[in-house]
């Protein structure tokens, strides 16, 4: 029997704003995208899109009667008897059965599940959202044991803010994975322009398209947030600021949905390197006195938020898309640890 309603209807179906959307990544292809792999990895930080993509593949394929599950993961899911009880209720929720897993050994309870999913035999787009909740320092290997045995009918489309550091190698292979990036997943010009009037700044020049782009390195959260600060401003002064990069709305959006977010120690690293334009890994320690830079600075291109120097060995760079933020709010993000 399945397990659906022990857990809120939310869990299992999208969640995102009725807002005007604009179709990314050509949704009516999904089917064709997805059923190449095994495991498609949304892995950026917040605000590139992930559930919107992911939602409008979604909807696409229920559109073609192609079989597809969703799951919402939240902070308490990391738990193998909550994890595999919400993989049974999201695989009841579309119609294949599976045996009750609450209370069953983990090995019974990953065959319970590849068994439902081999016995339905045709192509299953699984849709996994906020997998990043599970990574929570604790040994999630159970999981990579579940998605090893799920047979290759099974094409597992996941979003998280956090690169899985998967251990089986096999997930690295390019026949098995394909992972999107922030370069996959950024707004190209023609998207910022439909964005930008869906949501109320529809006098914004090509040149101003242009150069929003260039300083939002196509991060679909600035340039909707940046949309707003247009519409609110009272002045074309106030217009050039929110094109500069300047306005409150994108500086509290990274305030509490990327720097809070941290762990306390990897916030201050930021902070306190953040008018860097070169991560060296000795200034860093310089600066921070810190012994294990090297491990940050790794921890962080996992959440996307460095990657490595294009010009120098050994160094490290903010990501594009939040760069020149973090240099135009040094002091004011928080001026005690800057």
């Amino acid at each position: 029997m399945g397990e659906t309603s022990e857990y809120p209807s939310f869990r299992f179906t999208p969640q995102i704003g009725k807002a005007k959307l604009v179709d990314r990544n050509s949704p009516h292809l999904a089917h064709t995208i997805l059923s190449e792999k095994k495991i498609t990895l949304l892995g950026t930080p917040t605000g590139f899109g992930k559930t919107v993509l992911m939602s409008q593949w979604y909807g696409a394929l229920k559109q073609e009667k192609q079989r597809s599950a969703w799951l919402n993961f939240t902070d308490n899911c990391h738990q193998p008897d909550t994890f595999f009880s919400l993989l049974a209720a999201s695989l009841s929720g579309s119609s294949i059965a599976v045996h009750q897993t609450k209370g069953m050994p983990l090995e019974r309870a990953i065959t319970a599940i590849s068994e439902a999913c081999t016995r339905y035999g045709e192509d299953l787009f699984w849709f996994w959202d906020d997998f990043h909740h599970l990574m929570t320092g604790q040994d999630i290997s159970f999981i990579e044991t579940l998605v090893s045995s799920l047979p290759d009918t099974v094409h597992l489309v996941i979003a998280s803010r956090i690169e899985p550091e998967w251990s089986n190698v096999n997930f690295l292979l390019h026949d098995v994975s394909r992972s999107l990036s922030q370069i996959e997943l950024r707004m190209p010009l023609a998207l910022i322009k439909r964005m930008l009037v869906n949501d109320g700044a529809a006098d914004v020049n090509e040149h101003q398209v242009y150069k929003l782009a260039s300083l939002t390195g196509g991060w679909p959260a600035a340039i909707k947030l940046a949309a707003i600060g247009i519409k609110e401003a009272k002045s074309e002064l106030e217009v050039s600021q929110v094109l500069s990069g300047e306005y409150k709305h994108l500086s509290r959006f990274i305030e509490l949905n990327i720097l809070d977010k941290l762990p306390v120690e990897l916030r201050s690293f930021v902070l306190r390197n953040a008018h860097l334009s070169d991560l060296n890994l000795e200034l860093c320690e310089l600066l921070g006195g810190d012994s294990d830079t090297f491990s940050k600075l790794q921890d962080l291109e996992r959440r996307g938020l460095v990657e490595e120097s294009k010009y120098h060995e050994n160094s490290f760079e903010f990501a594009p898309f939040i760069r020149r933020f973090l240099k135009g709010n040094f002091s004011r993000f928080n001026g005690k640890e800057a």
